[in-house]
């Protein structure tokens, strides 16, 4: 009689479970009556959840609550199946009761209750959660256009990157700008190449002259200035003395008068010796006096 009071009795529970503020237990209130009336006292309940509304499977571990107290037909618990149980799908409250201390079984009640999501875990599914996903997809966004600031090293960057911190292994593509203190270096490279043009232009005075040696030289290909040191060999023709050894021309051109004097008087002594100073041993030729 009770058994069936009981089974009466629990058509009539009503599930108002509400989410905590932390962890996965819900409270559960429901209305017993025995025998027709309003049920008081204490009561053993085991509470488990299924997956169908009839026959299916047990999700999770059920629960065993004793005692617990009813009063006018009310009572409230505390149920905790954890987190791997509402993933979603549906699921169904199966409750089971008996009298506190009875040695009896526990007496399964039906229909199951169907367990329904209640507003504050709808609004944790839904809004908050895609309150949430908005905010990281912006700052997604804002990530994928245009990095601000990388403190550690990096590998690889698709888009722009406005400074880099750390240190960069490999920049495969052709930087296009360059923006900040680096468009500095544009201004460098520009004064390099002038430099270099300047260098070119002195090697080309050097290639042509020369101005001057101040070691020996062995050999000279083109005109030399000056030359400061000893010089060995002169392979080909000089054609022209300039500065100080300009002279060495009229020098020459002395010698060269001196010679043709010496030539004269050695004609003179040949065809006539005017006087002999000394004694003679034998003359060969005439002698005029």
């Amino acid at each position: 009689m009770c058994r069936h009071a009981l089974a009466v009795g629990f058509l009539w529970l009503a599930l108002a479970a509400s989410a905590l503020a932390q962890g996965t237990g819900f409270t559960f209130q429901g209305r017993l009556t025995d025998g027709g009336v309003p049920a008081n006292g204490l009561y053993d309940f085991q509470f488990g959840v299924r997956d169908a509304a009839t026959a299916g499977n047990p999700v999770g571990t059920p629960l065993t609550l004793n005692p617990v107290g009813v009063t006018n037909g009310l009572f409230n618990v505390t149920l905790d199946f954890g987190a791997g149980v509402f993933t979603g799908a549906a699921r169904w409250l199966e409750i089971a009761a008996r009298t506190n201390g009875s040695a009896s079984p526990y007496t399964v009640l039906s229909p199951r209750t169907p367990l329904a999501p209640v507003p504050y875990a709808i609004f944790v599914n839904t809004d908050a959660l895609t309150a949430q996903v908005a905010a990281l997809t912006n700052q997604v966004a804002v990530l994928t256009n245009d990095v601000g600031v990388l403190q550690a090293r990096t590998v690889t960057l698709t888009n722009q990157v406005v400074a880099l911190n750390g240190q960069v292994t490999t920049i495969t593509n052709q930087v296009t700008v360059l923006i900040g203190q680096t468009a500095g270096l544009t201004n460098q490279v520009n004064v390099l190449t002038n430099e270099v043009a300047l260098l070119t232009n002195q090697v080309a005075v050097l290639t042509n002259d020369v101005g001057v040696l101040q070691a020996r030289t062995v050999t000279l290909t083109n005109q030399v200035v000056a030359l400061n040191g000893q010089v060995t060999t002169i392979t080909n023709q000089v054609t022209v003395l300039i500065g100080q050894n300009a002279g060495l021309t009229n020098q020459v051109n002395v010698l060269t008068n001196q010679v043709a004097g010496l030539t004269n008087q050695v004609a003179v002594l040949t065809n006539d010796v005017g006087v002999l100073q000394a004694r003679t041993v034998t003359l060969t030729n005439q002698v005029v006096a």
